[in-house]
Parts: C-alpha cells; sequence; structure tokens
C-alpha cells in the first residue's frame, strides 16, 4: 500500500516523542512492504529515509484571503493553495492511505485534499491539537482548560504568544465550524491514553465517535542486568523533560532544600531544556543541569533511584515513565498528570503525589525497601506490554493492511 503520512516535523527534526515514534513505525511499515510518503512543514539537513515533501504554510489564510505582510500566527486557519499541492502529490505518488497526524500549520485543507480524493483517513492524536487552538488544553499556561468558549480561547492565544489573536475572533469561529465539519468525517481515530479520550469525548466534535486507545511502544534498547548504587550512600534523582513551570521543575527547588534540611546525601540530575535551566543549576543543592541529551540519557536512568515527573501539565501519554521502567526505576508523578499518572498507576510502576508531599513520597520509597523492590518487580513485567511488536500489530489492524 501507497501510505501518506502527514505531522509538522519530521525526523531527522525532531521536536519530541511523536517524531521519534513515526519514523520507527514507518520504517515498520516499510519493512512489511509498504510504500511511505512524508508531508511535513518543517525539514531540516539530513535525509528522512522516505520520499518527502515539505510544503510551506502560509501564517493566516482563509478562503481567497492574501497573506497579511509581517504577520505571524500561532494558528493556520485554512489554504487553498496548500490543498492543491497537497492533491498533487496524493496522484503522484498514487497514495491510498491518509496517516494524518500533527497538522496545524497544515491545517484542515489536508484532510479535505484527503476527503476529495476518497482516501481512508486515519486520525493518529499526539496533543490537544483537534480540541485546542494552542494544542495544550491548559489556559494562560497555569491550569488544565476545560472550556471550549472561542472568547477564551483567544484571550489564552493572546497571553500565551503575545499577539493580539483577539482581532481574528470571528476566523476562530470559523476554525471552529471547519473543524467540527471535517473531524465529524473520520471514522478511525487513535490516541495514546484512556484520559485523552476522554478529553476528546467530552467535546462536541468527538462527543460521538469511536475512539481507538493504543499506547505508545517503548522504544529503547536496555539490559535486565541494572545494579543500582546504594541509596545510603547517595540518594540519586532525576528529571527528564522541559525545563518548564507545566513541567514541574521548579519543584526539584523545594525538593532539593527538605532533602538538604534532612542532612540526607542526595544528587538529582536534570535533563532537558527550558526556562528554568539557569534557576535550577545550582550544585551548592546538588542540582546538575545537562541540558538536552540523545541516548546519553539513559545511563542517568540506570544509576537513578527515582524519577520524578511532577508535571501539571495534563500529559497525553508518559513514555518518561516507560522508559524509567526499562531501567527498573520507580517514578513519582502528581495526581493530576494525564496520560503520565495513568500509566504509573496502571501498571503501579511508582506512586501519585501531591505538590506539597513530594519529599514526603521519595521518603516512602527509599525508607521501604520492600515497597521499591515490588514496583522494581512491576516495572520488569509491564515491559513485553510495550513492546513495538505488540503495539504495531495494533496499528496495522486499524490500517487494515
Amino acid at each position: 500500500m501507497n501510505i501518506a503520512v502527514f505531522n509538522e516535523f519530521f525526523s531527522p527534526y525532531i521536536t519530541g516523542g511523536t517524531e521519534i515514534f513515526l519514523k520507527e513505525f514507518c520504517r515498520y511499515l516499510e519493512r512489511k512492504g509498504h510504500k511511505i510518503t512524508v508531508i511535513t512543514s518543517y525539514l531540516v539537513k539530513g535525509e528522512t529515509g522516505f520520499t518527502t515533501y515539505k510544503i510551506k504554510s502560509s501564517p493566516i489564510c482563509i478562503s481567497h484571503m492574501q497573506q497579511l505582510p509581517g504577520i505571524t500566527t500561532p494558528f493556520l486557519l485554512f489554504n487553498h493553495k496548500l490543498e492543491k499541492r497537497i492533491k498533487e502529490i496524493l496522484e503522484k505518488e498514487k497514495i491510498e492511505i491518509a496517516y494524518i497526524n500533527n497538522i496545524y500549520h497544515l491545517s484542515f485543507s489536508t484532510i479535505r485534499a484527503c476527503l476529495r480524493k476518497n482516501l481512508p483517513l486515519i486520525l493518529d492524536v499526539h496533543d490537544y491539537w483537534p480540541v485546542c487552538f494552542s494544542k495544550d488544553k491548559y489556559y494562560l499556561g497555569k491550569k488544565f482548560c476545560k472550556t471550549q468558549d472561542t472568547l477564551k480561547c483567544s484571550f489564552c492565544l493572546f497571553t500565551k504568544y503575545k499577539f493580539p489573536v483577539f482581532l481574528f475572533f470571528p476566523f476562530l469561529k470559523i476554525e471552529k465550524e471547519w473543524r467540527k465539519k471535517f473531524l465529524e468525517k473520520l471514522k478511525t481515530i487513535i490516541v495514546h491514553s484512556k484520559f485523552v479520550k476522554k478529553v476528546l469525548q467530552s467535546t462536541e466534535e468527538f462527543k460521538n465517535k469511536e475512539i481507538n486507545v493504543i499506547p505508545y511502544p517503548l522504544l529503547v534498547s536496555f539490559s535486565k542486568r541494572i545494579k543500582k548504587p546504594k541509596i545510603e550512600k547517595e540518594l540519586r534523582l532525576l528529571f527528564v523533560g522541559r525545563v518548564e513551570f507545566n513541567k514541574g521543575a521548579d519543584l526539584l527547588l523545594k525538593i532539593a532544600k527538605k532533602l538538604k534540611n534532612k542532612k540526607i546525601n542526595f544528587r538529582i540530575d536534570v535533563i532537558g531544556r527550558g526556562k528554568l535551566m539557569k534557576k535550577l543549576d545550582k550544585k551548592e543543592l546538588n542540582i546538575h543541569v545537562h541540558g538536552f541529551l540523545g541516548k546519553e540519557r539513559f545511563k542517568y536512568f540506570e544509576k537513578a533511584h527515582i524519577l520524578l515527573a511532577p508535571s501539571r501539565w495534563p500529559e497525553p501519554f508518559g513514555i518518561v515513565a516507560l522508559e524509567a521502567a526499562a531501567y527498573k526505576t520507580p517514578v513519582i508523578t502528581l495526581e493530576f498528570s494525564g496520560g503520565l499518572a495513568e500509566v504509573v498507576k496502571e501498571n503501579k510502576i511508582g506512586l501519585l503525589a501531591k505538590e506539597n508531599n513530594l519529599e514526603e513520597k521519595i521518603t516512602l520509597l527509599t525508607s521501604n525497601s520492600w515497597l521499591y523492590k515490588e514496583i522494581q518487580k512491576n516495572c520488569e513485567k509491564i515491559l513485553p506490554k510495550y513492546s513495538t511488536k505488540r503495539i504495531f500489530r495494533k496499528y496495522m489492524k486499524l490500517f487494515k493492511i
């Protein structure tokens, strides 16, 4: 089968787990004899490994309206020129299935182009873009958003992007109608956690839709012979992710101060980039910030006793928790961290905490050797459940290939 894969970014342009997952899944499809055509908005130097088309999307286009000079916005309403280009690619590559991922800059013209070619459409939702203009369902960058009020959405966008998008309030209303119109025609929808399924089905666009939950696979190689350093000698804590407020990175300072006051010998390794990097890099509090690391990060997983993932943002999934499980590292996350809390709780690979008792959960884990070892056993048990072979087979059933 000839399969078109749509996503904003594609490896080697990697912004997160979506691009890593897509490359591996596309390789799997290719090994099964299918031809992959990648259609993306952003590329960097380097081969993707597949037939690839980069489509330049203009900032704001509605109907035949011209692009406004010097104006950039975080959303794209519609683009007829882009739709025409996609149709040309679909015809040239003789596409038989359209696999749609994150298309917020490619816009809903992508879906319409595929519908007009009568192609089977599969929508894979990696974040909240189908029901949120800013893609994260995080109102004003402070709390989980439950509203679908277009005026509030406009204000939220203005706060985040410092652009007067409220001037385009009528356009947002139009996009909302288009969104509903196009999404209701989709029959195969995939999400990666029950939490995201619940969020989508609480909206008008998805309330009557059948949604398939397929978790991400674990894409790391690991050794069963993992020997942790002794906790008594030095407690090693690990944080992996964006070093931002919504990921709870600021809470590491509070944890470090409490542990230091208790005269516990500890070390916190922080892996990732973000606004709080400089604020956190405090050697006097035994916090060591390493920035972004690729596969090198796994040596820190192997040595860590606990992964701290205190995300305030409701994560669509918890891939970092699976990576920790692969190295027998228990996870502590917040109760309302969405798909991340779901992965930890369902698989019993860590503990759920509140913002004000993270240090208590660390003490519980480190002082109760039986509990710690039970969680490590659970880490081993769940790994087959997230194997690429098992997960990709579920995808193939939905693709009907």
